[in-house]
C-alpha cells in the first residue's frame, strides 16, 4: 500500500465532515486522515474546562509512541491514535486553543509562526487558568520553556503582549513577539498587493533562520471572505498570498502544522461556505505536502522532537 501524508483531525464541532465530502480526489489520494471525535466533551467551546484539558490530553496519548514497524514511514495502515500526524485540523476557530496542546509536548526551543487575524494574546476573559481561543498564544508564552518566540502575521491593531509576559518563559528576548500587522499586508483599499506579500515574505524570511525549529499554526480567518467563510471576523488576505507566505518554510525545520477555522450548519453555514472552505483547505494542503511530506515522517525523528 502506498504511503499518504498523514493528517490528524479534531473534530468538536462536526464541520469537517461536510468540507471533506468536498474535497478534490487528490486530496483524498494524497493524505490519509485520522478523525478523532471530541464531541461527547462539555465545555471545550472558546475555553477548554480543566476537565476536558486532562481528557483532551489523554486521548491525543503520547505522539511519540508509534510502533517500530511503520516501516520509517507513516502509512494508512499504521496504527492510529488521536493526534498522529505533523498536521492537525483543529476544527474552527472557537478551538484555536488546541494548539497549545501540540506546543507543550515540544522538547527543542522553536518559534511559534502564526498566521491569524487575531493575537490570541488576550489574558482570558474565563478567569483562572483556562485555556481560551482568545489567549492560548499569552499562556504558551507564560508557561512553555521551549517557546522561544513568537512571529504573528495578520492581526488588527497594537499587539502588547511583551508588557503582559515579563514572567515569560521567553525572558528577556527583544524578538520574542514580531507582529507583521493587517495594516502592513493590505493597500489602503482593500486586498493585499503583492509588493506587500513580498515584503511581508522578506521579513519573514529574515526573522526565522534557515533550519531553525518552527511550528506553523494557521487561521483561516486571517483570508478574505472569498476565499474562507468563518465564525469570526477575518482579514483580507488572499489564498495566492498565504501560499506565497507559507513558502517561508522551506529550509525550516517543520515541527507541526495546526489549520483552524470554519463554520458549522448550527452557526449557518452552507453548502457553498462549506464548498469556499474545502477548495482553500485542499491549496493548503498541496502547500504544505511539500514541507512536511511523508519521507520527514520518520517515527524516530519524531521521537526525539515530542515529549513523552
Amino acid at each position: 500500500m502506498a504511503a499518504k501524508n498523514v493528517i490528524s483531525v479534531l473534530d468538536f464541532s462536526g464541520s469537517f465532515s461536510p468540507e471533506r465530502a468536498l474535497f478534490p480526489e487528490r486530496i483524498e489520494g494524497t493524505w490519509a486522515f485520522s478523525v478523532s471525535d471530541f464531541r461527547d466533551l462539555d465545555g471545550t467551546m472558546c475555553f477548554c474546562s480543566e476537565e476536558s484539558a486532562a481528557e483532551i490530553r489523554r486521548r491525543l496519548g503520547v505522539v511519540s509512541a508509534l510502533p517500530a514497524d511503520c516501516g520509517g514511514t507513516l502509512r494508512e495502515d499504521c496504527p492510529s491514535q488521536a493526534g498522529e500526524g505533523i498536521i492537525h485540523w483543529i476544527d474552527t476557530g472557537d478551538y484555536h486553543y488546541l494548539s497549545y496542546f501540540f506546543l507543550e509536548r515540544i522538547s527543542v526551543p522553536f518559534t511559534l509562526l502564526l498566521l491569524d487575524n487575531h493575537p490570541d494574546d488576550q489574558p482570558s476573559v474565563f478567569g483562572g487558568d483556562l485555556l481560551s481561543c482568545g489567549g492560548w498564544v499569552l499562556t504558551a508564552m507564560e508557561r512553555l520553556s521551549m517557546l522561544r518566540r513568537v512571529v504573528s502575521v495578520g492581526p488588527d491593531g497594537a499587539v502588547t503582549v511583551r508588557e503582559r509576559v515579563s514572567g515569560a518563559s521567553s525572558g528577556g528576548m527583544d524578538d520574542a513577539w514580531r507582529v507583521i500587522r493587517k495594516a502592513d499586508l493590505y493597500d489602503a483599499g482593500g486586498g493585499d498587493s503583492e509588493s506587500r506579500v513580498e515584503n511581508a515574505y522578506a521579513i519573514l524570511s529574515e526573522t526565522v533562520s534557515v533550519g531553525e525549529n518552527v511550528y506553523l499554526s494557521l487561521d483561516k480567518d486571517v483570508l478574505s471572505y472569498d476565499f474562507a467563510r468563518t465564525d469570526w471576523s477575518q482579514g483580507e488576505l488572499t489564498l495566492s498570498g498565504i501560499l506565497r507566505l507559507i513558502q517561508v518554510l522551506q529550509g525550516r525545520n517543520v515541527l507541526g502544522v495546526d489549520i483552524c477555522g470554519g463554520l458549522t450548519e448550527a452557526k449557518g453555514a452552507s453548502v457553498a461556505d462549506f464548498s469556499v472552505n474545502a477548495r482553500t483547505d485542499a491549496a493548503l494542503l498541496d502547500a504544505l505536502g511539500h514541507f512536511v511530506s511523508r519521507e520527514a515522517l520518520f517515527c524516530s525523528r519524531r521521537r526525539s522532537i515530542l515529549m513523552d
